[in-house]
């Protein structure tokens, strides 16, 4: 007989720590392991996260701070 899947609160989701280095979705309650992300994806991100930071600091420095 298949056990049911206990659902988790958001509360329980944003301090649930599994001991391990996996990432998870929260899905109507539930934990969904992710995949990691490929080098490609890091790579992606890195630049997106550079070109959002320039542009920040741009915007820091027209407004005068």
């Amino acid at each position: 007989m298949p056990q049911a899947s206990v659902k988790l609160s958001f509360g329980d989701y944003l301090t649930y720590d599994d001991g391990s280095n996996y990432r998870y979705e929260f899905i109507d309650g539930e934990l969904i392991q992710m995949t990691p992300a490929t080098h490609r994806h890091r790579r992606i991100s890195r630049y997106l996260e550079e070109m959002l930071r320039q542009e920040i600091t741009k915007g820091l420095r027209s407004l005068g701070t």
